[in-house]
């Protein structure tokens, strides 16, 4: 099973969510309407990507709060641009 497919098997999910849950380390950022707003903004105006909505949030997320590290498995935060990709 890939690194990316986590979700599909409900055992290694629920392990994924518990430990996320037990983190310290991770804080959960709320997005506000601003947020989904301009998300929506950058999907329109980078129609040659093949990030989703939940990436193009997280990135909206990333940028508001100043953070430019991101741990990911797939392509989509090299993508975006900027961002120093961990993973």
């Amino acid at each position: 099973m890939g690194r990316t497919e986590f979700s599909r098997s409900p055992r290694l999910r629920q392990q994924v969510l518990d430990d996320a849950d037990r983190n310290p380390a991770l804080v959960c950022e709320p997005i506000s309407p601003s947020d989904h707003i301009q998300a929506v903004q950058l999907l329109r105006q980078r129609r040659d990507k093949s990030y989703s909505l939940c990436d193009a949030m997280s990135f909206v997320v990333m940028r508001r709060l100043g953070l430019n590290r991101v741990a990911a498995f797939d392509e989509h935060s090299r993508q975006f641009g900027g961002l120093e990709v961990i993973g």
